[in-house]
């Protein structure tokens, strides 16, 4: 189960003294982008055929109500993933 998993974004202090966070991808907004850090094991192989890769850049374009999909872009695929697909994708945002 997915539910014991980071619910909003963790800020962290970089070597430079910006602010970064750590989150998922169904915590972020339409138009939020962020840099995938790590895909858990149980929605690897659907995220790795859809290009969604450590060390990508991720945008969510749109989120679906009623924890419908979410659209969204790496590199330059438009895609959409399940909430599920989407709690098991971790960035780091600025």
């Amino acid at each position: 189960m997915l539910s014991g998993r980071i619910a909003s974004v963790i800020p962290e202090q970089t070597n430079n003294g910006s602010s970064v966070g750590s989150t998922h991808v169904a915590a972020l907004e339409s138009g939020q982008t962020g840099t995938i850090e790590r895909v858990d094991e149980d929605v690897s192989d659907r995220a790795l055929a859809m290009g969604i890769r450590p060390g990508r850049e991720l945008e969510v374009r749109s989120k679906h109500p009623f924890h419908g999909p979410l659209v969204v872009a790496v590199d330059q695929s438009v895609t959409s993933i399940s909430r599920q697909c989407a709690q098991g994708i971790e960035l780091s945002v600025e």
